[in-house]
């Protein structure tokens, strides 16, 4: 059950940066969120706070559009959410 409330969550996170709705996922984001996208790119890199993270959705929405894939794991003082992105880039057609 308790995997499930917090998939429900993060897809719902999920659709709000696919919506930039930027402001709505940061209101519910702990203020030391940590947040890490792998990578040596421009998105790339750990960030350690909501204002280097609301940093980071505007790179991304700049860049491109983001898809997901999730799996939730760990007990509720542990859970691990490691998801999947997909970067489309949104560069404009010659």
């Amino acid at each position: 059950m308790y995997h499930a409330i917090v998939k429900r969550i993060a897809k719902k996170n999920f659709e709000r940066v696919n919506q930039r709705d930027f402001d709505s996922l940061l209101k519910d984001c702990v203020p030391d969120v940590h947040h890490r996208f792998g990578g040596n790119h421009a998105l790339g890199g750990e960030r350690h706070d909501r204002k280097a993270l609301r940093r980071w959705l505007g790179r991304l929405a700049r860049t491109g559009t983001d898809q997901h894939q999730s799996v939730v794991t760990g007990c509720q003082s542990s859970t691990r959410f490691p998801s999947r992105s997909v970067i489309q880039p949104n560069f404009p057609k010659s």
